[in-house]
């Protein structure tokens, strides 16, 4: 049994790639975004200049968090949850209320990166380099 899971959200920008072949789990954001629903072939982006309206998210919630304990579990010793900043979102606050109603609570770290997006990634990568060293 391998001994370091790794779990942070989507907002971490690592590509499909890195996710999949380092065994990266990813909690997903929610987005809600009326317009991009009425367009599905535009780009997001293009969207919010052209409505001048803002998509608003939010922090996925402890149940997704508790879903992917349960899951890494199985194949790790212990899981690291690396959060998108707190100052930022309630990402960190909803780990930590799943963290609180696993059934083994000691097997999960929860860091709050205080980063966002690339540099959050990057700190991801930087973990799992100290992962493979041991």
């Amino acid at each position: 049994m391998k001994k370091v899971g790794i779990i942070t959200e989507d907002i971490c920008s690592l590509p499909e790639k890195i996710i999949r072949d380092l065994k990266i789990e990813i909690v997903k954001t929610r987005l809600y975004f009326p317009e991009w629903e009425k367009f599905p072939e535009k780009n997001l982006y293009q969207l919010m200049q052209q409505t001048k309206a803002t998509p608003k998210t939010s922090a996925p919630p402890p149940g997704d968090y508790l879903n992917a304990y349960e899951k890494l579990i199985q194949d790790f010793q212990t899981i690291l949850v690396i959060t998108v900043s707190s100052k930022l979102s309630a990402c960190f606050n909803s780990a930590f209320q799943a963290r609180e109603v696993f059934d083994e609570p000691e097997k999960i770290f929860l860091f709050d990166s205080f980063q966002a997006v690339a540099s959050q990634g990057l700190s991801i990568l930087l973990l799992l380099k100290l992962r493979a060293l041991g």
